[in-house]
């Protein structure tokens, strides 16, 4: 079955894309999450092979041979996910899909349409010129792919003010497990059927592989302001949090987290916040956060205090 199939892909999409290579195939077999963390009894077994497609037809050459001959299909980004969703569990067919590499900026429209295996970073380089960014900014900024970031709705540093990766997205191209191509319409809101590129987002490759999305672009910031808070503990920092949104003020990066305690006893809860947009606006919703006025309208916000070098971190 395996030297029948491997034949087929060759003859399908070119022997030049078809690996069967022990290291290739090892490497692919798997993402960024831990072993330790996977269930009792779940082990990671080689590919039987990994396969470059260039094209959304290739991908659904593919996927038609897989599913004649019943075999498995683990579609692969940038390898970046911590949750095992690209883990080839049982043999099967790895579909690398970093070569689907299309990236066309529509500035009139705040809109890429783009290929899956373009990365954020590729995205937000190809967008910059015309004065646009992607609204997912995730750590793995320079290796997480489109693709892989719309099929596990990854949320990003900057979640806060523009969502989730699926958030960004208009409308997609996917491959169905038939081996059909769906192409669902960009558009910004539809009053008739359900929305089906909602389908694919989060869905990990289970209900098709999404090969292109159009996106929606928005405004490269004129100001990025960052702050860094710490607080006696998790609840009083909670409370603040709630006290910052409920005021109307929506920061681009809101990060919040507690840690064990410290000898010097040390406040044991840190926030960091960003405020970005165009400028004015930026100033106003940092200076509302920070002001003089905080402490009349949020009763925490007097227990905050700036972290040194708060304004190094990433974004």
């Amino acid at each position: 079955m395996s030297d029948a199939i491997l034949q087929a892909l060759c003859e399908a999409v070119g022997t030049s894309k078809v690996h069967t290579d022990h290291e290739t195939s090892v490497f692919l077999a798997r993402d960024a999450m831990p072993p330790q963390r996977f269930p009792a009894g779940v082990a990671l077994v080689q590919p039987l092979c990994v396969v470059y497609p260039e094209d959304t037809q290739e991908v659904a050459a593919v996927v038609r041979l897989a599913d004649a001959y019943h075999t498995p299909v683990i579609p692969m980004g940038g390898g970046s996910g911590l949750m095992g969703g690209a883990a080839s569990v049982v043999p099967g067919i790895v579909l690398d899909l970093r070569r689907l590499k299309e990236v066309h900026i529509r500035p009139a429209d705040r809109m890429a349409d783009v290929g899956a295996g373009v990365t954020i970073d590729e995205l937000n380089q190809a967008a910059a010129p015309h004065g646009l960014m992607c609204g997912h900014d995730p750590w793995t900024v320079a290796v997480a792919t489109v693709g892989g970031t719309i099929s596990t709705n990854s949320l990003g540093y900057l979640g806060g003010k523009y969502g989730a990766m699926g958030d960004q997205v208009l409308g997609l191209e996917a491959v169905l497990p038939s081996g059909d191509i769906l192409h669902t319409r960009a558009v910004e809101k539809s009053s008739t059927g359900p929305a089906l590129h909602r389908l694919f987002i989060g869905a990990e490759g289970c209900f098709g592989i999404v090969t292109r999305a159009t996106l929606r672009l928005f405004p490269l910031p004129q100001e990025r302001l960052l702050q860094g808070w710490t607080f006696a503990d998790f609840a009083t920092g909670f409370g603040a949090i709630n006290a910052l949104l409920a005021a109307g003020i929506r920061p681009g990066l809101l990060e919040f987290g507690d840690q064990d305690p410290t000898p010097d006893n040390a406040p044991l809860a840190t926030l960091f916040v960003s405020y970005e947009g165009r400028r004015r606006v930026a100033q106003a919703e940092a200076a509302a956060a920070s002001g003089p006025g905080a402490a009349h309208r949020w009763p925490r916000l007097p227990q905050l205090r700036p972290v040194p070098r708060a304004a190094d971190l990433r974004s």
